[in-house]
């Protein structure tokens, strides 16, 4: 159980970073789809 929580933290951690970045990986790729 512990590290299943230790593994959530980690998780939410990262969909707090993530969103920032994913949002200009999607700028990027609509640019070079076009």
């Amino acid at each position: 159980m512990k590290v299943r929580a230790y593994d959530n933290q980690k998780l939410f951690d990262i969909l707090t970073i993530v969103p920032v970045s994913k949002a200009n990986a999607l700028q990027r790729a609509g640019r070079a789809g076009r």
